[in-house]
């Protein structure tokens, strides 16, 4: 029984530790866990990959905008002849339903050229002060 009370006086007294034992336990870090070294990501695979997806992007754009101006272009001829029939210079300026600027001016000689820009000159000054929003008008 002596030593069964000698243990538990032992457990009960407070066990003194020194600085230097705390000290050195707080140094001790724990070590990290190895990890396994990661596989490389097929970064090249991805770079070619949206390359390629810019590219065609890019060919589709532009064999679209080929398309567009080649269909504008034969669309004014055709109404440059339509209206050829009908006036022997003109100038036609406008809008697109796009909001690209049309611009069609149809002069064989410097008479006619001249004669135009003295026409738009006259239009100018006669309707500057008038609003916008106005309907078609024939002069």
């Amino acid at each position: 029984m002596m030593s069964e009370e000698k243990d538990r006086k032992d457990e009960k007294k407070p066990v003194k530790k020194k600085i230097e034992d705390i000290d050195n336990t707080a140094d001790k870090k724990p070590a990290p866990k190895k990890r396994k070294p990661r596989a490389k990501k097929s970064k090249p695979s991805l770079k070619k990959a949206s390359e390629r997806l810019i590219q065609d992007a890019l060919e589709a754009h532009l064999e679209y905008q080929a398309v567009r101006v080649s269909s504008s272009k034969r669309d004014l001829m055709f109404l440059s002849n339509v209206i050829d029939e009908y006036l022997d210079n003109f100038i036609i300026l406008g809008y697109d339903y796009q909001g690209e600027a049309v611009q069609l001016i149809s002069a064989t000689n410097q008479q006619q050229s001249d004669a135009l820009g003295t026409a738009v000159h006259r239009f100018i000054m006669n309707n500057h002060n008038k609003a916008g929003g106005m309907g078609p008008e024939i002069y």
